[in-house]
């Protein structure tokens, strides 16, 4: 044999063992079901064992992950509703799989109730600033009038004038709170950038109730100066309130409210006077809203850090600034959001209420709203539909979104009768009833859609 028929074979070999190694391999694994060789493969890494180990005891381990991939802490606190399903043992069983899709209902069902509740802040948040600003003025001339109290005059009379409206300030102020609650406990998110768009989201809309008192009155009057200096004068009065609450003495608290007066007009008159203009002239509607965003957007980020710096300068000396700069990133992301979705809500209702016929700036508010429920309703039919439970068990999952109701004090959802038929009887799986009636004393016939449960 010749010196190449040697080396022809020395080099065939290595292909010949390679060709057989494949063709056993395949051979060993054609009946094997890839998905589920990954997902064994990724839980032997997982727990650091080998994946024939996951192969013979594949339910065990799956499991084992199952329940090591929950926050049962976080379930309890931000969901109620999800963990008193799961603490049921006959509901656990049919639902344990599902738990994504529950606590994403659960999360968008009090969303809603949330943003509902920071709307009906709006109104006690400008009386607690309108009372704020009559407190420091009264206060001032308290200390004018302290030198003359017994002995030129009696008593001191702006005394009980001011402890009179300090006691209106905190009752507003408690009547805000109540319907604004704490807005870092609706937030669920782990996730920092996540959390930093809901509290953004949240503080948009308690914006946008403090808008809904001001801006109508400045439409009907066609003065954006007016909405300006009821904003600025609100803002002023709570920061005010907030200082003296703090202890900090009156004149201290007079030049931070002040301050914060002052800022909050200086950055909202650009954005305010452009939406005005917009408005005046008849601009569609987008870009209307684009024009005012892109004035508000820098207005708006440069409140948020001049009112921190004063707050910090104000009423938290003790704090470093590096402090300071550390909370910039979140607050400016937050910021951001805020704008966005307040300044939203003011292009479309100043665009409401620009209507000229009669009737139609209600119609305009109601076909807003009619999308905004459109979307709303899409979201919970796709969590819905894609619910195991809801397919399992229809009676444990109505029974579920009934707790999630209760526990949002939400109970009841309006919403138009068409939309409620169309869409949650259909995403509930018949949870809704069709019992539409119209509500007594509603001029535009508005529905109420009733929860059966």
């Amino acid at each position: 044999m010749t010196n190449s028929s040697y080396d022809q074979l020395i080099n065939q070999y290595p292909q010949d063992q390679q060709t057989a190694a494949v063709r056993q391999n395949l051979f060993n694994v054609a009946g094997n079901n890839p998905d589920e060789e990954a997902g064994m493969q990724d839980l032997a890494g997982k727990y650091g064992v080998p994946v024939d180990s996951v192969r013979f005891n594949q339910p065990d381990y799956q499991r084992r992950a199952t329940l090591d991939s929950l926050d049962y802490g976080r379930l309890v606190a931000d969901y109620p509703a999800t963990a008193g399903l799961l603490a049921n043992p006959q509901a656990a069983a049919i639902a344990h799989d599902d738990v994504g899709n529950l606590s994403g209902l659960e999360g968008l069902l009090k969303f809603q109730a949330n943003n509902r509740r920071l709307l009906a802040s709006g109104y006690f948040a400008l009386g607690e600033g309108v009372a704020g600003g009559l407190q420091a003025g009264a206060e001032q001339l308290q200390g004018l009038l302290e030198p003359l109290a017994g002995s030129v005059l009696p008593v001191n009379p702006a005394q009980p004038l001011a402890q009179a409206l300090n006691d209106i300030r905190q009752n507003q102020a408690g009547w805000r709170r109540y319907f604004q609650g704490d807005a870092a406990d609706y937030v669920t998110s782990p996730d920092s950038w996540a959390r930093n768009l809901e509290q953004g989201s949240y503080a948009g809309m308690q914006s946008l109730s403090q808008s809904l008192m001001a801006l109508p009155y400045a439409a009907l009057t066609r003065n954006p100066a007016t909405a300006l200096q009821m904003l600025a004068y609100s803002s002023g009065g709570q920061s005010y309130g907030k200082a003296r609450d703090a202890a900090v003495e009156p004149n201290r608290a007079l030049l931070y409210g002040a301050a914060d007066a002052a800022i909050e007009y200086g950055t909202e008159q650009f954005g305010l006077q452009h939406l005005f203009s917009g408005i005046k002239a008849g601009s569609p509607l987008l870009g209307t809203l684009r024009g005012f965003l892109a004035r508000e957007l820098p207005g708006e980020q440069a409140a948020t850090a001049l009112q921190d710096m004063n707050e910090w300068l104000s009423l938290h000396p003790q704090q470093s600034f590096q402090d300071y700069l550390q909370a910039r990133p979140d607050a400016a992301v937050q910021t951001a959001v805020a704008t966005l979705v307040g300044g939203s809500g003011q292009v479309a209702l100043l665009k409401a209420i620009q209507a000229a016929t009669p009737g139609s700036a209600e119609q305009y508010a109601a076909a807003r709203q009619t999308d905004d429920n459109q979307q709303y309703l899409q979201e919970l039919d796709k969590l819905a539909a894609d619910s195991k439970l809801r397919r399992r068990s229809a009676q444990t999952f109505r029974e579920f979104i009934r707790a999630v109701a209760q526990d949002s004090a939400a109970p009841d959802l309006y919403i138009s009768a068409g939309l409620c038929n169309k869409r949650l009887g259909r995403a509930v799986g018949g949870s809704f009833s069709g019992d539409c009636r119209t509500a007594a004393g509603c001029a535009d016939q508005r529905r109420r859609c009733a929860y059966s449960g």
